[in-house]
Protein backbone atom coordinates (compact mmCIF):
# COMPACT_ATOMS: atom_id res chain seq x y z
CA UNK A 1 0.00 0.00 0.00
CA UNK A 2 1.61 2.94 -1.10
CA UNK A 3 2.03 5.78 1.39
CA UNK A 4 0.14 9.22 1.89
CA UNK A 5 3.36 10.54 1.08
CA UNK A 6 3.75 8.99 -2.43
CA UNK A 7 0.08 10.38 -3.40
CA UNK A 8 0.67 13.58 -2.46
CA UNK A 9 4.58 13.84 -3.85
CA UNK A 10 3.15 12.00 -7.00
CA UNK A 11 -0.01 14.69 -7.39
CA UNK A 12 2.48 17.71 -7.16
CA UNK A 13 4.45 15.96 -10.32
CA UNK A 14 1.55 15.15 -12.02
CA UNK A 15 -0.03 18.76 -11.24
CA UNK A 16 2.98 20.97 -12.34
CA UNK A 17 1.95 21.89 -15.94
CA UNK A 18 3.44 25.49 -16.37
CA UNK A 19 5.96 27.93 -15.45
CA UNK A 20 3.31 29.91 -12.89
CA UNK A 21 3.02 26.81 -11.00
CA UNK A 22 6.42 25.38 -11.12
CA UNK A 23 7.44 29.25 -9.49
CA UNK A 24 4.94 29.28 -6.67
CA UNK A 25 6.77 25.77 -5.64
CA UNK A 26 9.07 26.59 -3.71
CA UNK A 27 10.45 23.20 -3.05
CA UNK A 28 13.74 20.87 -4.22
CA UNK A 29 13.92 17.54 -4.58
CA UNK A 30 15.87 16.90 -1.42
CA UNK A 31 12.11 18.16 0.03
CA UNK A 32 10.61 15.26 -1.33
CA UNK A 33 10.87 11.93 0.64
CA UNK A 34 9.76 9.31 -2.02
CA UNK A 35 9.74 11.04 -5.32
CA UNK A 36 12.71 13.28 -5.56
CA UNK A 37 13.86 11.94 -8.27
CA UNK A 38 10.85 12.20 -10.57
CA UNK A 39 10.70 16.15 -9.52
CA UNK A 40 14.54 16.15 -10.69
CA UNK A 41 13.52 14.61 -14.27
CA UNK A 42 10.57 16.90 -14.60
CA UNK A 43 12.61 20.41 -13.95
CA UNK A 44 14.94 18.52 -16.37
CA UNK A 45 12.61 18.09 -19.13
CA UNK A 46 11.45 21.50 -18.86
CA UNK A 47 14.82 23.03 -19.15
CA UNK A 48 15.70 20.53 -21.79
CA UNK A 49 12.72 20.91 -23.81
CA UNK A 50 11.31 24.32 -23.25
CA UNK A 51 7.71 22.82 -22.29
CA UNK A 52 5.83 20.43 -19.96
CA UNK A 53 5.53 17.07 -20.40
CA UNK A 54 1.82 15.39 -20.57
CA UNK A 55 0.01 12.97 -18.37
CA UNK A 56 0.74 10.30 -20.54
CA UNK A 57 4.55 10.32 -20.80
CA UNK A 58 5.14 11.16 -17.21
CA UNK A 59 3.36 8.02 -16.18
CA UNK A 60 5.71 6.04 -18.76
CA UNK A 61 9.12 7.55 -17.39
CA UNK A 62 8.13 7.97 -14.33
CA UNK A 63 6.05 4.77 -13.75
CA UNK A 64 6.37 4.48 -9.68
CA UNK A 65 3.94 7.16 -9.31
CA UNK A 66 1.04 6.70 -7.79
CA UNK A 67 -1.11 7.22 -11.35
CA UNK A 68 -4.28 7.44 -9.26
CA UNK A 69 -2.88 11.07 -7.97
CA UNK A 70 -2.92 12.38 -11.70
CA UNK A 71 -6.07 14.32 -11.18
CA UNK A 72 -5.74 15.19 -7.42
CA UNK A 73 -5.40 19.07 -8.23
CA UNK A 74 -1.70 20.83 -7.50
CA UNK A 75 -3.57 23.00 -4.05
CA UNK A 76 -4.25 20.09 -2.51
CA UNK A 77 -1.02 18.47 -2.88
CA UNK A 78 0.52 21.78 -2.27
CA UNK A 79 -1.29 22.00 0.88
CA UNK A 80 -0.53 18.57 2.25
CA UNK A 81 3.65 18.45 1.08
CA UNK A 82 4.07 21.92 2.95
CA UNK A 83 2.36 20.02 6.22
CA UNK A 84 4.86 16.88 5.34
CA UNK A 85 8.24 18.40 4.71
CA UNK A 86 6.90 20.93 8.29
CA UNK A 87 6.89 17.68 9.76
CA UNK A 88 9.46 16.03 8.72
CA UNK A 89 11.86 18.99 9.81
CA UNK A 90 10.42 19.25 12.71
CA UNK A 91 11.04 15.95 13.54
CA UNK A 92 15.08 16.49 12.36
CA UNK A 93 15.19 19.20 15.14
CA UNK A 94 13.66 16.81 18.04
CA UNK A 95 16.34 14.17 17.00
CA UNK A 96 19.26 16.54 16.95
CA UNK A 97 18.32 18.22 19.77
CA UNK A 98 16.12 15.35 22.06
CA UNK A 99 19.67 14.62 24.08
CA UNK A 100 20.06 17.43 25.79
CA UNK A 101 16.70 17.47 27.56
CA UNK A 102 16.86 17.08 30.90
CA UNK A 103 20.64 17.56 30.98
CA UNK A 104 21.93 20.69 29.95
CA UNK A 105 18.31 23.13 29.69
CA UNK A 106 19.84 26.35 28.80
CA UNK A 107 22.50 24.30 25.92
CA UNK A 108 18.53 22.54 24.59
CA UNK A 109 16.74 25.75 24.50
CA UNK A 110 19.91 27.96 22.78
CA UNK A 111 19.83 25.07 19.91
CA UNK A 112 16.15 24.12 19.93
CA UNK A 113 14.13 28.25 20.34
CA UNK A 114 16.70 29.00 16.88
CA UNK A 115 16.07 25.77 14.64
CA UNK A 116 11.87 26.36 15.23
CA UNK A 117 12.64 30.09 14.18
CA UNK A 118 14.13 28.91 11.14
CA UNK A 119 11.44 26.31 10.58
CA UNK A 120 8.24 28.78 10.96
CA UNK A 121 10.53 31.27 8.32
CA UNK A 122 11.13 28.48 5.73
CA UNK A 123 7.99 27.01 5.81
CA UNK A 124 5.70 30.20 5.37
CA UNK A 125 4.98 31.26 1.57
CA UNK A 126 4.71 35.13 2.80
CA UNK A 127 8.56 34.93 3.37
CA UNK A 128 10.80 33.32 0.85
CA UNK A 129 14.31 32.83 0.56
CA UNK A 130 16.98 35.17 -1.50
CA UNK A 131 19.57 33.25 -2.35
CA UNK A 132 18.29 30.07 -2.61
CA UNK A 133 20.27 29.23 -5.99
CA UNK A 134 17.26 28.90 -7.97
CA UNK A 135 16.67 30.72 -11.54
CA UNK A 136 13.19 31.39 -11.16
CA UNK A 137 13.80 35.67 -11.02
CA UNK A 138 15.50 34.85 -14.68
CA UNK A 139 12.34 32.68 -15.27
CA UNK A 140 10.18 35.71 -14.39
CA UNK A 141 13.16 37.79 -16.73
CA UNK A 142 12.15 35.38 -19.61
CA UNK A 143 8.03 35.83 -19.30
CA UNK A 144 8.30 39.56 -18.73
CA UNK A 145 10.46 39.59 -21.95
CA UNK A 146 7.86 37.62 -23.95
CA UNK A 147 5.25 39.43 -22.86
CA UNK A 148 6.84 42.32 -24.14
CA UNK A 149 7.75 41.55 -27.69
CA UNK A 150 4.03 39.64 -27.93
CA UNK A 151 2.35 42.90 -26.82
CA UNK A 152 1.82 45.54 -29.59
CA UNK A 153 3.00 47.92 -27.17
CA UNK A 154 5.85 46.42 -25.76
CA UNK A 155 4.92 46.45 -22.54
CA UNK A 156 5.22 44.70 -19.29
CA UNK A 157 1.78 44.98 -17.46
CA UNK A 158 -1.72 46.10 -18.08
CA UNK A 159 -1.65 48.97 -21.22
CA UNK A 160 -2.27 52.06 -19.64
CA UNK A 161 -4.20 54.70 -22.20
CA UNK A 162 -0.99 57.39 -21.46
CA UNK A 163 1.35 56.63 -24.00
CA UNK A 164 4.42 58.51 -22.37
CA UNK A 165 3.61 55.34 -19.52
CA UNK A 166 3.71 52.60 -22.16
CA UNK A 167 6.66 53.90 -23.58
CA UNK A 168 8.88 52.91 -20.59
CA UNK A 169 7.94 49.36 -21.01
CA UNK A 170 6.16 48.91 -17.91
CA UNK A 171 2.18 49.38 -17.64
CA UNK A 172 0.29 49.05 -14.96
CA UNK A 173 1.66 46.44 -12.73
CA UNK A 174 0.53 43.55 -10.44
CA UNK A 175 -0.03 45.34 -6.64
CA UNK A 176 0.22 48.88 -7.86
CA UNK A 177 -2.49 51.46 -6.61
CA UNK A 178 -2.78 54.36 -8.65
CA UNK A 179 -5.04 57.39 -8.00
CA UNK A 180 -6.63 60.01 -9.90
CA UNK A 181 -8.08 63.27 -8.54
CA UNK A 182 -9.55 66.65 -9.92
CA UNK A 183 -12.59 68.72 -9.03
CA UNK A 184 -15.90 67.80 -9.92
CA UNK A 185 -16.85 68.26 -13.75
CA UNK A 186 -13.19 68.20 -14.69
CA UNK A 187 -13.52 64.36 -16.17
CA UNK A 188 -12.77 61.87 -13.65
CA UNK A 189 -15.50 59.63 -14.43
CA UNK A 190 -14.41 59.28 -18.24
CA UNK A 191 -10.33 59.02 -17.08
CA UNK A 192 -12.17 55.75 -15.69
CA UNK A 193 -13.78 54.81 -18.52
CA UNK A 194 -10.98 55.21 -20.46
CA UNK A 195 -8.64 53.46 -18.34
CA UNK A 196 -10.78 50.42 -18.17
CA UNK A 197 -11.15 50.15 -22.46
CA UNK A 198 -7.47 50.75 -23.18
CA UNK A 199 -6.94 47.35 -20.48
CA UNK A 200 -9.62 45.34 -21.56
CA UNK A 201 -8.94 46.06 -25.75
CA UNK A 202 -5.62 45.01 -25.01
CA UNK A 203 -6.97 41.63 -24.03
CA UNK A 204 -6.94 42.13 -20.18
CA UNK A 205 -9.79 41.12 -17.97
CA UNK A 206 -11.20 44.40 -16.28
CA UNK A 207 -13.79 45.42 -13.59
CA UNK A 208 -14.87 48.73 -13.42
CA UNK A 209 -16.83 49.89 -10.29
CA UNK A 210 -18.84 53.26 -10.20
CA UNK A 211 -20.42 54.47 -6.96
CA UNK A 212 -21.22 57.88 -8.61
CA UNK A 213 -22.97 56.98 -12.23
CA UNK A 214 -25.29 54.32 -12.73
CA UNK A 215 -24.51 51.02 -14.65
CA UNK A 216 -26.82 52.05 -17.62
CA UNK A 217 -24.92 55.36 -18.09
CA UNK A 218 -21.14 53.74 -17.40
CA UNK A 219 -22.42 51.23 -20.54
CA UNK A 220 -23.10 54.46 -22.66
CA UNK A 221 -19.58 56.21 -21.85
CA UNK A 222 -18.14 52.95 -22.49
CA UNK A 223 -20.08 52.65 -25.80
CA UNK A 224 -18.82 55.85 -27.79
CA UNK A 225 -15.37 55.21 -26.09
CA UNK A 226 -14.71 51.68 -27.54
CA UNK A 227 -16.46 52.82 -30.50
CA UNK A 228 -13.55 55.57 -31.25
CA UNK A 229 -11.25 52.30 -30.99
CA UNK A 230 -12.98 50.27 -33.26
CA UNK A 231 -13.82 52.47 -36.18
CA UNK A 232 -17.61 54.06 -35.15
CA UNK A 233 -18.43 57.84 -33.86
CA UNK A 234 -21.93 58.04 -31.94
CA UNK A 235 -22.74 60.42 -29.68
CA UNK A 236 -23.00 60.32 -26.37
CA UNK A 237 -25.49 62.93 -25.43
CA UNK A 238 -27.62 61.59 -28.10
CA UNK A 239 -27.75 57.74 -26.79
CA UNK A 240 -28.64 58.92 -23.03
CA UNK A 241 -31.14 61.15 -24.43
CA UNK A 242 -32.66 59.41 -27.25
CA UNK A 243 -31.44 61.73 -30.12
CA UNK A 244 -31.73 60.33 -33.33
CA UNK A 245 -28.83 57.79 -34.63
CA UNK A 246 -27.24 56.18 -37.09
CA UNK A 247 -28.97 52.93 -36.09
CA UNK A 248 -27.82 50.40 -38.40
CA UNK A 249 -24.56 51.18 -37.13
CA UNK A 250 -25.09 51.02 -33.83
CA UNK A 251 -26.35 47.60 -34.06
CA UNK A 252 -23.59 46.71 -35.60
CA UNK A 253 -21.38 48.58 -33.30
CA UNK A 254 -22.98 46.06 -30.00
CA UNK A 255 -22.61 43.01 -32.11
CA UNK A 256 -19.27 43.77 -33.04
CA UNK A 257 -17.71 44.80 -29.54
CA UNK A 258 -18.03 41.36 -27.55
CA UNK A 259 -14.83 40.67 -26.15
CA UNK A 260 -16.05 39.69 -23.36
CA UNK A 261 -12.86 41.36 -21.16
CA UNK A 262 -15.14 43.90 -19.93
CA UNK A 263 -17.31 44.01 -16.27
CA UNK A 264 -19.52 46.59 -14.89
CA UNK A 265 -20.46 47.06 -11.54
CA UNK A 266 -22.58 50.14 -9.73
CA UNK A 267 -24.11 48.28 -6.52
CA UNK A 268 -24.38 44.89 -4.41
CA UNK A 269 -27.49 43.35 -4.02
CA UNK A 270 -29.46 43.98 -1.00
CA UNK A 271 -26.92 46.77 -0.17
CA UNK A 272 -26.91 50.48 0.51
CA UNK A 273 -23.32 50.64 -0.54
CA UNK A 274 -19.85 49.05 -1.24
CA UNK A 275 -17.00 47.77 1.22
CA UNK A 276 -13.76 46.94 1.00
CA UNK A 277 -14.79 43.23 1.41
CA UNK A 278 -17.60 43.34 -1.09
CA UNK A 279 -14.94 44.70 -3.53
CA UNK A 280 -13.20 41.52 -2.80
CA UNK A 281 -15.64 39.71 -3.07
CA UNK A 282 -16.07 40.40 -6.36
CA UNK A 283 -12.35 39.95 -7.53
CA UNK A 284 -12.43 36.57 -5.98
CA UNK A 285 -15.64 35.85 -8.06
CA UNK A 286 -14.52 37.73 -11.67
CA UNK A 287 -10.94 37.18 -11.57
CA UNK A 288 -9.73 40.48 -13.43
CA UNK A 289 -6.95 41.57 -14.12
CA UNK A 290 -7.43 45.24 -14.02
CA UNK A 291 -10.10 46.71 -11.04
CA UNK A 292 -10.95 50.75 -11.78
CA UNK A 293 -13.02 52.68 -9.04
CA UNK A 294 -14.37 55.42 -9.87
CA UNK A 295 -15.40 57.70 -6.80
CA UNK A 296 -13.54 55.97 -4.53
CA UNK A 297 -14.14 58.00 -1.06
CA UNK A 298 -17.68 56.48 -0.90
CA UNK A 299 -16.35 53.11 -0.21
CA UNK A 300 -16.73 51.44 3.10
CA UNK A 301 -13.93 50.62 5.37
CA UNK A 302 -14.77 47.20 6.91
CA UNK A 303 -11.81 47.22 9.51
CA UNK A 304 -12.29 50.65 10.55
CA UNK A 305 -13.66 50.55 14.25
CA UNK A 306 -17.13 51.80 14.68
CA UNK A 307 -17.25 55.55 15.61
CA UNK A 308 -13.54 55.84 14.20
CA UNK A 309 -11.97 59.91 12.95
CA UNK A 310 -12.34 60.42 8.90
CA UNK A 311 -8.85 60.09 9.01
CA UNK A 312 -8.95 56.75 10.24
CA UNK A 313 -11.50 55.20 8.34
CA UNK A 314 -9.28 56.74 4.98
CA UNK A 315 -6.29 55.29 6.15
CA UNK A 316 -7.98 51.73 6.61
CA UNK A 317 -9.50 51.97 3.33
CA UNK A 318 -6.73 52.90 0.99
CA UNK A 319 -4.02 51.27 2.33
CA UNK A 320 -6.71 48.54 2.29
CA UNK A 321 -6.99 48.89 -1.62
CA UNK A 322 -3.35 48.95 -1.69
CA UNK A 323 -3.40 45.16 -0.04
CA UNK A 324 -6.19 44.19 -2.00
CA UNK A 325 -3.79 44.98 -4.98
CA UNK A 326 -0.78 42.93 -3.34
CA UNK A 327 -2.69 40.35 -2.41
CA UNK A 328 -4.54 39.75 -6.35
CA UNK A 329 -1.87 40.72 -7.88
CA UNK A 330 -3.34 43.17 -10.00
CA UNK A 331 -3.33 47.06 -10.77
CA UNK A 332 -6.01 49.18 -9.00
CA UNK A 333 -6.63 52.41 -10.42
CA UNK A 334 -9.31 54.90 -8.15
CA UNK A 335 -10.38 57.85 -8.41
CA UNK A 336 -11.39 60.67 -5.90
CA UNK A 337 -12.31 64.49 -5.62
CA UNK A 338 -10.06 67.26 -4.59
CA UNK A 339 -11.07 69.00 -1.79
CA UNK A 340 -12.62 72.72 -1.90
CA UNK A 341 -9.36 74.11 -1.41
CA UNK A 342 -8.59 73.32 -5.38
CA UNK A 343 -10.94 75.87 -6.50
CA UNK A 344 -9.18 76.68 -9.72
CA UNK A 345 -10.30 74.04 -11.88
CA UNK A 346 -7.68 75.00 -14.47
CA UNK A 347 -4.94 74.03 -12.16
CA UNK A 348 -3.84 70.73 -11.55
CA UNK A 349 -4.94 69.71 -7.54
CA UNK A 350 -2.02 68.82 -5.14
CA UNK A 351 -1.73 66.13 -2.68
CA UNK A 352 -2.63 68.02 0.28
CA UNK A 353 -5.86 69.22 -1.47
CA UNK A 354 -7.33 65.71 -1.67
CA UNK A 355 -9.96 64.92 1.05
CA UNK A 356 -8.09 62.40 3.47
CA UNK A 357 -5.34 62.54 1.02
CA UNK A 358 -1.99 61.96 2.91
CA UNK A 359 -3.29 58.19 3.56
CA UNK A 360 -4.32 57.96 -0.39
CA UNK A 361 -0.88 59.51 -1.70
CA UNK A 362 1.44 57.47 0.71
CA UNK A 363 -0.42 53.86 -0.48
CA UNK A 364 -0.52 54.87 -4.06
CA UNK A 365 2.47 53.77 -6.59
CA UNK A 366 1.31 56.44 -9.03
CA UNK A 367 -0.53 59.48 -8.35
CA UNK A 368 -2.31 62.26 -11.11
CA UNK A 369 -4.09 65.39 -10.53
CA UNK A 370 -6.03 66.74 -13.64
CA UNK A 371 -7.25 70.31 -14.47
CA UNK A 372 -8.75 71.87 -17.36
CA UNK A 373 -7.31 73.94 -19.91
CA UNK A 374 -8.73 77.84 -19.80
CA UNK A 375 -10.19 78.52 -23.46
CA UNK A 376 -10.45 74.67 -24.37
CA UNK A 377 -13.50 72.70 -23.61
CA UNK A 378 -11.81 69.45 -25.19
CA UNK A 379 -8.29 69.45 -23.47
CA UNK A 380 -6.82 68.08 -20.05
CA UNK A 381 -3.60 68.55 -18.46
CA UNK A 382 -2.44 65.24 -15.96
CA UNK A 383 -0.12 66.33 -13.91
CA UNK A 384 2.03 63.48 -12.28
CA UNK A 385 2.67 64.23 -8.84
CA UNK A 386 4.26 60.66 -7.89
CA UNK A 387 6.05 57.96 -9.89
CA UNK A 388 7.15 54.72 -7.68
CA UNK A 389 8.21 52.48 -10.98
CA UNK A 390 11.09 54.71 -11.49
CA UNK A 391 11.92 58.01 -13.10
CA UNK A 392 8.85 60.39 -13.48
CA UNK A 393 8.16 59.49 -17.71
CA UNK A 394 6.83 62.88 -17.75
CA UNK A 395 5.70 65.71 -15.87
CA UNK A 396 2.50 66.43 -17.57
CA UNK A 397 0.52 64.95 -19.68
CA UNK A 398 -1.70 66.54 -22.05
CA UNK A 399 -5.15 64.80 -23.15
CA UNK A 400 -7.47 65.63 -25.71
CA UNK A 401 -10.74 65.23 -24.38
CA UNK A 402 -13.63 65.32 -26.29
CA UNK A 403 -15.80 62.78 -24.57
CA UNK A 404 -19.02 63.26 -26.28
CA UNK A 405 -17.81 61.31 -29.18
CA UNK A 406 -15.47 59.32 -27.25
CA UNK A 407 -12.27 60.87 -28.37
CA UNK A 408 -9.95 60.96 -25.56
CA UNK A 409 -6.16 60.53 -26.15
CA UNK A 410 -2.97 61.92 -25.51
CA UNK A 411 -1.71 64.51 -27.63
CA UNK A 412 1.68 64.01 -29.35
CA UNK A 413 4.38 66.38 -27.18
CA UNK A 414 3.16 64.93 -24.10
CA UNK A 415 5.67 65.90 -21.47
CA UNK A 416 6.47 69.35 -23.46
CA UNK A 417 5.53 72.67 -23.77
CA UNK A 418 2.35 73.15 -26.11
CA UNK A 419 0.97 75.81 -28.24
CA UNK A 420 -2.54 75.08 -27.67
CA UNK A 421 -3.50 76.82 -30.54
CA UNK A 422 -1.24 74.68 -33.33
CA UNK A 423 -3.02 71.71 -32.18
CA UNK A 424 -6.27 70.81 -34.41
Amino acid sequence: MKSNFEFTESGLIFSIKDRETMRKFKYTAEDFSSHGEAFKWLKKYVDTEGKFPSIDMIRTVQPTLDSSASDAGFKYCYDEFKEQVQWRRLMEIHQGTKDLMGENTREYLNKLLPALNRLIVTSSDDVTPYDDGLTDRYDEWQDRRNLREKSKEGIVGVKTQFKIVNKTGIGWMGGNLISLFARPTVGKTWLCVDAAVTAAMAGNRTLLISTEISKHDMNLRSDVVTAQRMGFEFSHTDLRTGNPINEKEYIKFLKKNKSQNSLICDRISGKDGMSIDDISGLVTQHKPQFLVIDGVYLIGSSNSKKGSAMWEQSHSLFYGLKSLALARDIPVFVTTQANRDADNLYVTPKADQVAFGDALIRASDTVLGVAMVEGNKNQRILQIEKYREGANPADKIYMHFDVDKGKIFEEEGTGFDINWADIK
